[in-house]
């Protein structure tokens, strides 16, 4: 791969960054309470992507502990207050 061009995988984890950083934005926004289910499909919509971003970006919140993963069930927003973007080392949203 030449110097200076950017790989897929890369860009596809700075969408599932950015996208993480909007969902956190939509959150705190929303103020959303604990437990509150976030479904892909409509994630996917709201931020108009598909639902592939989407489940990154549900990942990478739920290992910052953000959100909370209950298999079978889906994604929920957890108890902890969301702190910013920045904090949990991603890009503002």
């Amino acid at each position: 791969m030449e110097a200076g061009v950017d790989s897929p995988a890369k860009g596809k984890r700075e969408l599932a960054e950015t996208l993480a950083a909007q969902i956190l934005a939509y959150i705190r926004d929303s103020a959303l309470p604990c437990d509150t289910h976030l479904r892909a499909q409509e994630l996917a919509g709201r931020f108009s992507v598909s639902r592939f971003p989407v489940t990154h970006a549900r990942e990478l919140l739920a290992s910052k502990g953000v959100l909370t993963h209950k298999p079978n069930r889906g994604y929920f927003v957890s108890g902890a207050a969301p702190s910013s973007a920045e904090a949990l080392g991603l890009p503002k949203g």
